[in-house]
């Protein structure tokens, strides 16, 4: 004859599957929005150097901007990325010039621009 368990004891083997089964859900759901928001940032990045690399064409003409150099940076929301210029300028001209240059260009979707160290102005 076979033994009956306690309805107790049934009672706390499903409070365990079930908790067992809600944690893992949870650490798989964690893991996806995780790996989707790492492939986002990647994507963002890729576009963010892609558009670097043709206003390094761009720069590579004009004697004043020439020596800027252009990074790309992932930062959190709202945007994905950040484009950051820096490198040396000649005088405040130069500096508010190339201000108006760059925003002047469309940088893809979720990718903004921040110019850091951008020298200082000569004496």
């Amino acid at each position: 004859m076979p033994s009956k368990r306690s309805p107790a004891r049934n009672a706390i083997t499903l409070v365990v599957a079930v908790t067992l089964l809600g944690a893992a859900a949870y650490v798989i759901y964690n893991r996806l929005g995780t790996n989707a928001e790492i492939k986002r940032q990647h994507e963002d990045l890729r576009s963010a150097e892609a558009f670097i690399e043709s206003l390094k064409l761009e720069l590579a003409d004009n004697q004043s901007f020439n020596q800027i150099n252009l990074r790309a940076e992932p930062v959190d929301e709202p945007v994905g990325v950040v484009i950051i210029a820096e490198g040396a300028v000649f005088n405040e001209t130069d500096i508010k010039g190339f201000e108006t240059w760059l925003q002047s260009r469309s940088p893809p979707a979720r990718v903004d621009y921040k110019i850091e160290n951008v020298g200082t102005p000569a004496k």
